[in-house]
């Protein structure tokens, strides 16, 4: 437990640096204990070389005063240049010889001292050589060997003495020739015993940590197929390895998924939408409990049944060719239909359709849209009293009012035709603001077709001021038109509607005697035109809204409009697949302009940008 406890403590980098350095530091002392042990042997047999040099030098010595001596004797009795030539080569060898000796023994004290008193009972004895050779002649010297006989006798046996010391001390060095052989008879066990300690060592602690990581990897394993079976996991493990580190990250996933799975049946089961799972057989796989408010049945009594079973028979065919087509990718993922519920009632559904083909089943989310429908059905009634209930009457009451203040009735008092002029006024407005709601509707109705054909830009600004201009005149602007030359594909009536919108929305806020210019350009791929005039400008947080529905600048609700003719622009210029801005700062006036895809060939490579405008 405690080892376990040891291992699980360490990360996986620090047993790494324990692996690898026990057994460095084992092979590195090893390799130290050995080259000292081959030093020794190295440093054994040079002594024991020196040593059997030594015993050699003094053997040669000896013999050299032995044939030294001879060579005087000889000379006593005859002379000759055979006897002179060894007698003086010696007394040059011998010196030599006895520096050799001394550079040799220096193994101890007692070496130096003993090779010291050799030194100088030779240089003795070679002094009394050569005072003999020198002193005595031809038969005299018979004599003067006589004389010098015990001198010579003496020193004699004083320099062998020495040189016999020295041959003693060299004699201790080999005393055990066999010591060099047994160092390295030891090196060489001590290199097969490092290698087997270092191999286990090794091995050892490999297993060591081995074994405490295998069974903590173990453990996690088993957690791994823990959490795919969706069982409880194992305790956390001890440890602040990074194997400890990863369960419990491990843990703290698990706990993470099984919030998000909480959370995600929370979803399904109180979601008023019905979530569910059709396999590719077209049978329920899974189905959520809204199933039983949705559509009055129980979700356990849906599982295993064709989803066609709960579907009108009128939708049946439409719902089959939408499935298909979703699961071989060649339609988008919505489709609606109508279900009938377990009391007979049919609900509209909208049901947003996935296949995933790892798992061959359609995963669907049905929306209940029956208020939704509810309500586009009274609109469209709604829009049915207003189109000809009401715009009707209201034309006649118009056409009434007109004549009127025409006097056709005869004049009227100028209160009167005040009065009517005013009336004359409010019923253009509702009649103004029934076909804004009416080309509304049919936009959201899709019911709104374009007639596309080539027309001249400059023709439709010149159609659109002459609609204006009455207004223009009463308001004493001026409408300044910059031909372009340019032509675009288009449907024409539209567009000047679009222009008359932008046109009568800058005349209600241009100032008398301003000018609003009207233009064209190209750019890219487009053609874009403008209207710029001189009023007041458009706030900044105002600007991004201005082309909802009913939307007004604050302040400008007494200059009339319904707030949707902006939106009417903003819905013909994208049936033209154009785009629509405005270009505005506080007290510097305003610049409408729209951009449309230029005709094919009449393009230039200029850039505009949104806050580019034609004029």
């Amino acid at each position: 437990m405690r080892i376990s406890g040891f291992t699980a403590d360490l990360k996986l980098s620090q047993k790494a640096w324990i692996l690898i350095s026990v057994p460095l530091i084992f092979e590195l002392t090893f390799v130290a204990v050995l080259t000292w042990l081959l030093r020794q042997a190295d440093l054994e047999a040079e002594r024991q070389t020196r040593a059997k040099a030594v015993l050699a030098e003094t053997t040669q010595l000896s013999e050299m005063f032995y044939e030294q001596a001879i060579t005087i004797a000889g000379l006593s009795l005859m002379r000759g240049s055979i006897l002179e030539e060894r007698f003086n080569a010696n007394m040059e060898s011998i010196p030599r010889e006895v520096k050799l000796l001394k550079r040799l023994a220096v193994q101890s004290q007692a070496q130096i001292e003993a090779v010291g008193r050799v030194e100088a009972a030779t240089d003795k004895v070679l002094a009394l050589f050569a005072e003999i050779k020198e002193e005595a002649t031809g038969r005299s010297m018979i004599f003067a060997a006589r004389d010098y006989r015990r001198q010579i006798k003496a020193l004699a046996d004083e320099m062998l003495h020495s040189i016999a010391e020295v041959a003693a001390e060299q004699q201790k060095e080999i005393i055990d020739p066999t010591a060099e052989a047994r160092l390295r008879l030891t090196a060489s066990r001590l290199i097969a015993a490092g290698i087997v300690v270092n191999i286990a060592l090794a091995a050892g602690l490999a297993w060591f940590f081995n074994q405490g990581t295998n069974n903590r990897l173990k453990v996690l394993m088993d957690n791994t197929r823990r959490l795919a079976g969706n069982r409880p996991l194992n305790p956390l493990l001890s440890g602040k390895d990074e194997i400890g580190h990863l369960d419990h990250v491990f843990h703290d996933m698990s706990d993470a998924l099984s919030e998000s799975a909480r959370k995600e049946r929370a979803v399904v089961e109180y979601a008023k939408d019905v979530i569910c799972s059709i396999a590719a057989d077209g049978t329920f796989a899974a189905v959520s409990p809204a199933a039983s408010v949705v559509w009055g049945r129980a979700a356990g009594d849906l599982i295993g049944k064709p989803v066609l079973s709960i579907i009108v028979e009128g939708d049946i065919e439409r719902s089959m060719q939408a499935f298909a087509t979703i699961r071989q990718g060649t339609s988008s993922s919505a489709l609606e239909n109508r279900v009938r519920r377990n009391d007979g009632l049919l609900v509209e559904m909208l049901w947003t359709v996935h296949w995933v083909e790892s798992e061959q089943s359609f995963f669907c989310v049905a929306h209940d849209i029956s208020d939704r429908k509810e309500i586009e059905r009274l609109k469209q009634e709604f829009v049915s009293i207003v189109g000809h209930d009401l715009r009707t009457p209201l034309t006649s009451i118009q056409v009434s009012l007109s004549l009127l203040a025409e006097g056709i009735r005869g004049p009227l008092p100028e209160v009167v035709l005040s009065d009517v002029r005013s009336a004359e006024r409010n019923v253009e407005r509702l009649i103004r603001l029934i076909n804004d709601l009416l080309d509304i509707a049919r936009m959201e109705s899709g019911r709104w077709r374009m007639r596309c054909e080539t027309v001249s830009v400059d023709s439709l600004l010149e159609r659109a001021a002459e609609a204006v201009r009455p207004l223009s005149q009463q308001l004493h602007i001026k409408l300044d038109i910059v031909p372009g030359g340019l032509s675009i594909a288009a449907d024409a009536d539209r567009l000047i509607q679009v222009v008359v919108n932008l046109l009568s929305n800058s005349l209600k806020f241009s100032p008398p005697g301003s000018t609003i210019s009207l233009g064209s350009r190209t750019a890219a791929q487009w053609v874009e035109i403008a209207i710029k005039d001189q009023g007041p400008g458009i706030p900044l947080e105002f600007k991004d809204r201005i082309f909802d529905r009913f939307q007004q600048v604050d302040g400008t609700e007494h200059k009339g409009g319904s707030g949707l003719g902006l939106a009417i622009c903003k819905a013909i210029i994208g049936e033209h697949k154009g785009t629509i801005g405005v270009d505005s700062e506080p007290g510097q006036g305003s610049t409408f302009w729209f951009r449309l895809p230029a005709p094919a060939g009449k393009t230039d490579s200029v850039e505009v940008s949104q806050s580019d405008s034609a004029l």
